[in-house]
């Protein structure tokens, strides 16, 4: 692993590319781009710069999709209405 992509960074900056590329769609690759949304792209510029753009590919009607996944995946059900 380390031979081809040197650290598990660029593993992981490899895989959010693949999910640009590919425009994925589905729940794994969603999970990716909530990652790099929450753990790097507040402070790696390029992470957030892929991430914003790996977010319009599956969400780019309906940006509430993001913070739903995000729910979802913590185990909270998301909701149309107001969580407060």
């Amino acid at each position: 692993m380390y031979k081809i992509f040197g650290s598990k960074y660029g593993l992981f900056r490899a895989a959010l590319a693949d999910v640009i590329t590919r425009q994925a769609s589905d729940p794994a690759a969603q999970d990716l781009v909530l990652v790099a949304l929450l753990e790097l792209a507040p402070r790696d510029e390029a992470v957030r710069r892929d991430a914003l753009h790996a977010t319009t590919l599956g969400v780019a009607d309906d940006p509430r999709a993001v913070g739903e996944r995000l729910l979802r995946r913590a185990g909270i059900p998301a909701t149309t209405g107001d969580l407060t």
